[in-house]
């Protein structure tokens, strides 16, 4: 396994030493950066490769939220995950509008954070306990009819029969891999019909596809 470049973006002085000393010490983690705002973060990705970018939600200058979507935003761009205290439950879904592969906790043990960071490159959509049991509770809230996304709904039962298939695995947080393996296809080609499943339901990531869907009950 190769060493995941990384960049985390978090004002937290403490945080931030005490991280960049776990993550520094690891020989699969290429610790690219470490910045205290949104806008300096947009500035190492000008300048460096990274394949993901570890964000805090509340941050000066620019905040989580509006960086990932600076960062989504852009043609070629690398994942970026959510890395919070989790004190602003509503943070959640907008992280995941703005095109976030992954919503995790603080108070996760680095050795987990690494491993899901890691599943996040191959193309998975990762969340920590809480964010994952609040997410389940709020599609339990749903009211049976009026949480459902109707017009969401039937552009998914119209899409054509490898594309529903695959729809289907990335609504249970299938990487691309995974996708390939289950559906005898090429990794290449399971990127490809990934990508269209979202272009064509209209989701600007796996995680904003995977809340719709069990919003809809389709997941």
């Amino acid at each position: 396994m190769s060493a995941l470049r990384l960049l985390l973006a978090d004002d937290d002085p403490v945080f931030t030493t005490a991280m960049a000393d776990l993550l520094g010490a690891r020989e699969d983690v290429d610790l690219v950066g470490v910045v205290a705002d949104g806008a300096a973060a947009l500035e190492v990705l000008e300048e460096s490769e990274v394949d993901v970018a570890l964000l805090d939600v509340d941050m000066p200058v620019l905040d989580g939220i509006a960086t990932a979507r600076r960062i989504t935003g852009s043609r070629r761009h690398p994942r970026v995950v959510m890395l919070t205290a989790f004190e602003q439950p509503d943070s959640l879904g907008r992280a995941l509008g703005a095109g976030a592969s992954g919503f995790l906790t603080k108070d996760m043990p680095v050795d987990r954070l690494v491993s899901l960071l890691h599943e996040v490159v191959l193309g998975a959509t990762v969340m920590g306990p809480r964010p994952a049991t609040l997410l389940a509770d709020r599609c339990r809230d749903l009211d049976p009819l009026g949480g459902r996304d109707p017009g969401f709904t039937s552009t998914v039962e119209a899409l054509p029969g490898r594309y529903r298939e695959v729809f289907d695995l990335l609504t249970r947080a299938a990487s691309n891999r995974m996708i390939a393996r289950e559906l005898n296809l090429s990794e290449g080609t399971a990127r490809v019909y990934a990508s269209k499943v979202l272009q064509l339901t209209g989701c600007r990531s796996r995680a904003e596809l995977a809340l719709r869907a069990l919003g809809s009950h389709l997941g």
